[in-house]
């Protein structure tokens, strides 16, 4: 059985969201304008399709080793269809216009599972939120390469630190500062002009979490319109970032929110007439 640890996202989405910085600001920031530009050339900004099947490995604590699939159908930022299927846990989201249909089996995720889906999902952390500044670039040397790093603060504290390759704008790894969790990419595939992390690598301190590892990329032009159908007994997310700006429509939760032993967690809307809708509660306990 898959670890009962177990971990479920934030989601309040507002009427306006204060999220993005200007194109005269990363002009003016080095530092904005490489996170911009490593945003730009994820696969995930095209409006060009394609296919990625990857294998991903979640490590258990007191259980074995999951293994399952990944899927992505991609059409546009507003269109893909994206898929997680391991022995005990599926999950399938479809992107249309203005949110996402998802259907999940059991409804919470494991903790390995929510650390892959937060390492997969890094591409629209990119685009930072007003609350959220960028410091200088730092050149940094690991394991014989030199990268170029940048410190994310959040309201002042330090958040995490993103790292890129020296000469491409591509994320090598993503460290999250008050938890000590790690994403690492590598193998970056291209798809047309664009490119994808081949293998993810996600650690929990210094132990090992999950893996991503890519098994097939495919260009896909004309793409059945029944791949982006709503699936069955599936809910409605709305967005909560602009997709037009690679954000993502669960919003990631920072790892100082959860540090305490009882966390009460909400799902939910609030609409034009200021009314919770599509709201759920849970409490989980923490060992």
């Amino acid at each position: 059985m898959q670890h009962t640890t177990q971990v479920c996202v934030v989601v309040v989405c507002f009427l306006a969201v204060a999220f993005g910085t200007s194109s005269q600001e990363r002009r003016t920031n080095p530092a904005l304008e490489l996170l911009n530009a490593a945003k730009l050339a994820d696969s995930r900004t095209s409006e060009q399709g394609f296919e990625i099947h990857a294998v991903i490995k979640l490590e258990q604590e007191k259980a074995p080793e999951a293994e399952g699939t990944y899927l992505l159908v991609w059409a546009s930022p507003t269109r893909w269809r994206e898929e997680f299927s391991v022995s005990d846990f599926h999950q399938v989201r479809v992107s249309g216009p203005g949110g996402v249909w998802e259907k999940r089996e059991p409804y919470f995720l494991s903790v390995p599972m929510w650390q892959l889906m937060q390492a997969l999902n890094f591409y629209g952390r990119l685009e930072l939120p007003r609350e959220e500044s960028a410091g200088k670039i730092k050149g940094r040397k690991r394991e014989g390469s030199e990268l170029r790093c940048v410190e994310i603060l959040r309201d002042s504290y330090p958040l995490n630190e993103l790292c890129f390759h020296k000469d491409l704008d591509q994320l090598v790894s993503e460290h999250y500062l008050p938890s000590d969790r790690r994403y690492e990419f590598a193998d970056y595939r291209s798809i047309r002009t664009k490119f994808f992390p081949g293998h993810i690598t996600v650690y929990e301190g210094k132990t090992l979490a999950a893996t991503f590892s890519v098994s097939k990329v495919e260009e896909a032009d004309n793409i059945p319109a029944t791949i982006f159908e709503q699936p069955a007994q599936s809910e409605r997310r709305p967005w909560c970032a602009s997709p037009e700006a690679g954000g993502d429509p669960l919003t990631p939760i920072y790892s100082r929110l959860i540090e305490h032993k009882t966390i009460s967690t909400l799902y939910g809307a609030i609409g034009t007439d200021g009314q919770w809708y599509r709201g759920s509660r849970s409490r989980i306990r923490r060992a």
